[in-house]
């Protein structure tokens, strides 16, 4: 809003030394790039036309300062709305950065669920190996029982004492 806005007056060269004059004392920057028209109207942002008649020079100043007040409030309503913009950004990129954040968290979790998935497959390989080991040995143990039945049923005497799992007749 600080900003000062140049206007370029088109002016004979008469007339550029009272404006020059008149410039500085209403501090109006103007910047004379050459002959006057007989127009008063701003054709292009920044480019000012007038006549050479002296005493248009006032009206022509008063002009410029109202068209630098219209582009002094557009400035501020453009500024407000760069503002708001600006304030709508943070928001949506505060938005985007709690959606980061939560697909990170969604990604530990799966990698976590990944994890227990695997322990867990391996956890009943495991218990499948040892139930499976359970039951080749319950399965042993019947055939060692039946064994042994046979075995002492035909009272086979050539098993040596320190085989626990054979009765044994003879003393030790």
């Amino acid at each position: 809003m600080g900003d000062t806005t140049i206007f370029y007056a088109v002016l004979s060269p008469e007339s550029t030394k009272k404006a020059e004059a008149c410039s500085n004392k209403r501090n109006i920057p103007l910047s004379v790039l050459g002959e006057a028209t007989n127009n008063n109207y701003i054709s292009k942002p920044g480019e000012l036309h007038g006549n050479e008649n002296d005493s248009d020079l006032p009206r022509l100043f008063q002009y410029v300062s109202t068209a630098n007040a219209e582009l002094q409030g557009e400035n501020a309503e453009l500024s407000y709305m760069v503002d708001v913009l600006q304030t709508e950004n943070r928001r949506q990129q505060a938005q985007i950065n709690e959606l980061r954040t939560e697909i990170v968290r969604k990604q530990a979790e799966i990698d976590e669920l990944r994890t227990e998935n695997v322990r867990g497959t391996s956890s009943f390989g495991i218990q499948d190996r040892t139930l499976s080991y359970e039951r080749r040995m319950s399965g042993f143990k019947l055939k060692t029982a039946s064994w042994q039945r046979i075995m002492s049923d035909k009272k086979y005497k050539t098993a040596s004492c320190k085989d626990r799992t054979l009765r044994c007749e003879r003393p030790c």
